[in-house]
């Protein structure tokens, strides 16, 4: 057990002692929530430079799925205990997760301070949001909807505290020790203070944010609303570092020659957007995100002369490197500028049937994924959805890379 999993159950048997205090009231509530969802998806696979055999490398054609979710919430007094259980079904194999599992305690009327895992999201950004710094997109299963694919994840441990004013604005402290960034494979204390408040009578809001650990920085998000219909807002990070490893080119045997890694320099990550919703219900979302720490043009031509050297493999050391190589692109997104379009209609052509057309461009070479959602209730308490993507772009563009090219999946989701 680490160091951290037992201050956290120390913390949890401490708010559980001071929250039975006889000075506190005694109000038992239980609530528990639950949510089964089945699919099936088929995708169109072709080899590519970076993946030559997909299915040695793990990528299906076809595959089904189930996914179970329990949420429980018991509140004794002024603490709270949560926990949400995750069991995933997928040829023939099952895994399960503990999605959250934490207490929080609420001390004096506006401090609240809570330990243990927990999934905390933030930004309002539709498509790359730089401002949402605890989540890894490539961790969500893109299947379902936005808002239920963001839920079901892994949430990080932690510690922290969550102070509220009167005038709605909030200080919010988090600690999470040995958390790991996915990305650069490595191991953090990452620390975070926060402060969210209120603008012209509540027509705006904003929140600002101070990073520590092994990226350092700051974020900053806002929203503005324009009338009834309009809203502008901007989702960013200023952080020390780069996530990304660049190479210099590839030896004559075949390594990748690799970078010296960009820790001091800072690289904001931004994304403005527009919303407007217009008289029929449309709604519409435009972005453009700016990541200075993404592939320039020259670093991006470097990495398609690594892999016209070393494709087709015709040595180990050729495929160690290809190998190598798959792991420095295992990103979200890789390049510097991307536009990012929302339409979106809850009731289509007077129907209970809700529909997404999403598109996100990288505007550096021209590829991108276009995305469509539609989605109609089943009683009260079931949905069915039908979820398409395509992928567009050059020979080894940046959402050309990969085998799945375009996809189909169907999806039901009930709840109880």
């Amino acid at each position: 057990m680490t160091m951290f999993r037992q201050s956290a159950t120390a913390l949890t048997v401490s708010l559980a002692l001071l929250a039975t205090g006889p000075a506190w009231a005694t109000d038992l509530e239980f609530d528990l929530t639950g949510r089964v969802s089945l699919y099936g998806k088929r995708a169109s696979l072709a080899a590519t430079d970076l993946v030559p055999d997909p299915d040695a490398s793990g990528y299906q054609d076809a595959l089904a799925g189930m996914s179970g979710v329990m949420g429980a919430k018991l509140s004794y007094g002024r603490l709270s205990l949560a926990a949400q259980f995750r069991a995933e079904a997928r040829d023939g194999q099952v895994e399960t997760f503990t999605d959250e599992a934490f207490a929080e305690l609420l001390l004096g009327e506006s401090l609240f301070v809570f330990g243990g895992r927990r999934i905390l999201s933030y930004g309002q950004a539709y498509g790359l949001n730089p401002a949402d710094v605890l989540h890894d997109p490539l961790s969500e299963n893109r299947i379902f909807p936005s808002g239920q694919a963001r839920s079901d994840v892994e949430g990080t441990e932690m510690i922290g505290a969550d102070l509220l004013f009167d005038n709605g604005s909030s200080l919010s402290l988090i600690y999470a020790p040995d958390s790991e960034d996915p990305r650069l494979g490595i191991e953090e204390d990452f620390a975070m203070l926060r402060f969210s408040g209120l603008m012209a009578g509540g027509a705006g809001d904003y929140s600002v944010a101070l990073i520590d650990g092994n990226r350092p920085g700051a974020a900053l998000s806002f929203s503005w609303g324009i009338g009834d219909a309009s809203v502008i807002y901007m989702d960013a990070t200023f952080r020390k570092g780069r996530d990304k490893q660049a190479i210099s080119g590839t030896s004559p045997l075949g390594h990748l020659l690799l970078d010296t890694r960009d820790t001091d320099k800072v690289h904001p990550f931004v994304t403005l957007g527009f919303g407007y919703t217009f008289e029929n219900g449309v709604s519409l979302n435009a972005e453009y995100t700016r990541d200075a720490g993404g592939y320039s043009d020259s670093e991006w031509d470097r990495i398609v002369s690594a892999l016209d050297t070393i494709t087709p493999t015709q040595s180990a050391v050729h495929g160690q490197s290809l190998n190598q190589l798959n792991g420095l692109l295992n990103h979200y997104t890789l390049r510097q500028n991307y536009g990012f379009l929302r339409v979106s209609h809850d009731s289509l052509f007077g129907k209970p049937v809700s529909g997404e057309l999403t598109v996100l461009h990288g505007l550096d070479d021209g590829s991108g994924s276009l995305g469509l959602r539609l989605e109609m209730p089943l009683g009260e308490q079931a949905t069915l959805g039908l979820s398409a993507t395509h992928k567009y772009g050059g020979e080894n563009s940046e959402f050309t890379l990969r085998p799945e090219g375009d996809a189909l999946a169907i999806y039901t989701t009930m709840k109880f």
